[in-house]
């Protein structure tokens, strides 16, 4: 009967120091790890959304240029934006023929390039896109 009442004693008394230690030995392993796999899922989605603001601005940059009433070969620079990316706009005239041996009169490519210009540092191209206009289409 002593037998007995050992081991209900022992039973109700709960966790051991150790099984506790080790308990919250795990949850802070699994808890790090997810903090530090959501950090990385904040990180790719900021990027995400700053890739696809620079090609939005780039797609702009191309439509404003193409559809002006006059194009002249040339560069422009727009001014550093708060995230430090500026835009370089190329115009260049281009010659192609057509099949019978004559040049498209007024053809342009215009190159629209994106650069990260972090202050101290070399700039970096980010993006870049390019199209052919003639402006008297528009």
């Amino acid at each position: 009967m002593n037998h007995l009442n050992q081991q209900n004693s022992r039973s109700n008394r709960g966790f051991s120091l150790f099984e506790v230690i080790l308990a919250t030995g795990v949850f802070a392993i699994a808890a790090v790890s997810l903090a530090g796999a959501l950090n990385s899922i904040a990180l790719t989605a900021t990027e995400a959304n700053e890739t696809s603001l620079v090609r939005e601005q780039i797609r702009s940059l191309l439509i404003e240029s193409t559809r002006a009433a006059r194009i002249s070969e040339g560069v422009q620079k727009t001014p550093t934006d708060r995230t430090f990316v500026s835009y370089r706009i190329e115009t260049n005239r281009v010659d192609l023929l057509t099949r019978e041996g004559n040049t498209l009169p007024d053809l342009f490519e215009v190159t629209v390039t994106a650069f990260r210009e972090i202050p101290g540092k070399e700039p970096v191209e980010i993006s870049r896109a390019s199209t052919l206009t003639n402006p008297a289409v528009f």
